[in-house]
């Protein structure tokens, strides 16, 4: 009896779990196909951005350093790129 007393609050909690999940609809993947939408002071960066990748032989890499742009800083500041702070960029 008391397996039963500890068993039904649980599965009740799981249904309604499963049930809230299904009603919203989220799904992790929702946002994999949808391209990435640069900011107009990150794109304003793409020539210089190109040239310099240019030089390094990156150039396949611009998307890639705008959007880790666009997330570090948006673009801002004197170092757009938050390279001050890491060894990789």
């Amino acid at each position: 009896m008391l397996m039963l007393v500890l068993i039904i609050p649980m599965l009740l909690v799981m249904f309604f779990l499963i049930i809230l999940s299904a009603i919203s609809g989220s799904n992790s993947n929702d946002t994999v196909d949808q391209p990435l939408t640069l900011y107009p002071l990150v794109l304003s960066y793409k020539p210089y951005v190109t040239e310099k990748a240019k030089e390094h032989g990156i150039d396949e890499y611009v998307d890639l350093i705008l959007a880790v742009m666009q997330v570090e800083s948006g673009g801002c500041g004197t170092d757009p790129m938050q390279a001050s702070e890491s060894g990789f960029n």
